[in-house]
């Protein structure tokens, strides 16, 4: 009867330990893979969940249409009901292949997510990023940031706009550099 009793305490104790880790904060746990991958899935659920695959479709094609308006508004050939025709139809084709580009990319893409927060960040800074997306002013940065993609991505864009021939030039350069090389690209 005594064994039996050794045992029993021992047990307890064990038990007790395991119930008391169980109700430990998050900040408690063992910084490991598993438990950075696990938090690191509930961020990027939250972050897909504040931008969703709409939310960026929206955003990107509202940039592209304003580009597109830009680009044709300056063809001096169009009448103004044939540039107003060519913005929606362009708008429209651009949004279409934006939203089956988003669509295929963005699982990826959030994997990838996933992945670089296990690769780079501790168990503690994880829970404090989940811990900023979860509050008002995690949420809102993200709002505000996809809302506003259009607006942000105006001066690259007239840039890349702006600069285009003089990188497609320098391009040009290169392939003829390689090709005296010896490489042909295709």
């Amino acid at each position: 009867m005594r064994s039996t009793q050794h045992w029993r305490w021992p047990m307890a104790v064990v038990m007790s330990c395991a119930a008391l880790a169980a109700s430990l904060p998050a900040w408690a746990q063992t910084d490991t893979p598993e438990a950075r991958r696990s938090v690191a899935q509930a961020l990027v659920k939250s972050i897909e969940e504040l931008s969703g695959p709409e939310r960026s479709i929206q955003s990107v094609s509202s940039s592209i249409q304003q580009g597109m308006q830009q680009r044709i508004n300056g063809n001096e050939r169009l009448t103004a009901a044939q540039k107003e025709r060519a913005v929606q139809v362009m708008s429209q084709a651009a949004t279409e292949a934006v939203r089956e580009l988003v669509r295929e990319a963005l699982p990826a893409m959030f994997g990838a997510m996933e992945d670089l927060y296990v690769e780079r960040f501790s168990l503690p800074e994880l829970q404090e990023v989940q811990r900023f997306y979860s509050s008002a002013v995690g949420r809102k940065s993200m709002t505000v940031m996809m809302d506003d993609i259009p607006r942000m991505m105006q001066p690259m864009m007239k840039t890349m706009r702006d600069r285009g021939q003089q990188i497609q030039q320098r391009l040009e350069a290169a392939v003829q550099r390689l090709r005296e090389e010896g490489i042909e690209l295709q």
